[in-house]
């Protein structure tokens, strides 16, 4: 185990945990707001530094670290920290939410640079549930409590549908190939190639990447949740989230 590889997450981690503690401590928004700076920094910083580093963080074959998952780790810290630069004066969040919006949106990226480096099927999915929680919680923090509830609960009833059919087609891909390793997978696909359950399992698996990039027929979910989510978090949903889905289809 290395721990120097997975530096952009333990910053992002860390910086997390501190975001939530210094309200308790009695920091106000604008010190809030500059401390998720700091963080934001710290964690391109950290990802910046991995760029030339190669291995595996874990156990082999978990969690794997190279020049592609490290540059994609670098766009999606700078994105979490352009999206905490303009939400200076966040004008669709409730009053007391700008306490809340960086810690969970943080959280939300230590998600994604997961689903990045993951080469297999269980911590691929842990990524893709820490990647979506937070965001299915600050959607709920418009101005208007009413609209950020319905809002919330629309996105967060369908992510989850999409998360089980994504768990289900990864239920397919174990059992016809005995592992959970990428790796394993890519060497029994000329074998199982004329599967049609191993095909449906690609489907299903892929039908939960291709709802987070809204793309067709995936797509109804997007309309309710930008028209009535936080601008800050629109503009994450629509940017950040949406590089780590790609960049997670190009490693699979």
């Amino acid at each position: 185990m290395e721990p120097s590889l997975f530096a952009p997450e333990l910053i992002a981690l860390l910086g997390g945990l501190l975001l939530f503690g210094a309200p308790l401590l009695g920091a106000g928004s604008t010190t809030n707001w500059r401390l998720a700076i700091v963080i934001g920094l710290a964690t391109v910083a950290g990802a910046i530094w991995t760029l030339p580093m190669s291995g595996d963080a874990f156990a082999p074959g978990i969690y794997h670290i190279d020049a592609f998952s490290q540059s994609v780790k670098v766009v999606l810290a700078l994105g979490y920290l352009l999206v905490i630069l303009g939400a200076r004066e966040p004008l669709t969040l409730r009053a007391h939410a700008w306490c809340e919006l960086p810690m969970f949106l943080l959280m939300a990226t230590v998600g994604m640079m997961i689903m990045v480096s993951a080469t297999e099927l269980l911590t691929l999915y842990i990524g893709m549930e820490l990647a979506a929680y937070p965001v299915y919680i600050v959607i709920a923090l418009h101005r208007n409590p009413a609209v950020g509830a319905e809002s919330s609960t629309k996105y967060m009833v369908q992510g989850m549908m999409a998360s089980a059919v994504s768990l289900y087609g990864m239920s397919f891909l174990y059992g016809l190939t005995g592992s959970t390793y990428f790796s394993a997978m890519g060497v029994q696909i000329s074998t199982l190639a004329a599967t049609p359950l191993f095909w449906f399992g690609i489907v299903l698996l892929l039908s939960g990447f291709l709802f987070k990039l809204a793309v067709a027929p995936f797509h109804f979910w997007a309309a309710d949740t930008y028209e009535a989510s936080p601008h800050e978090v629109i503009t994450f949903v629509a940017s950040v989230s949406k590089v780590a889905a790609i960049a997670l289809l190009c490693r699979i």
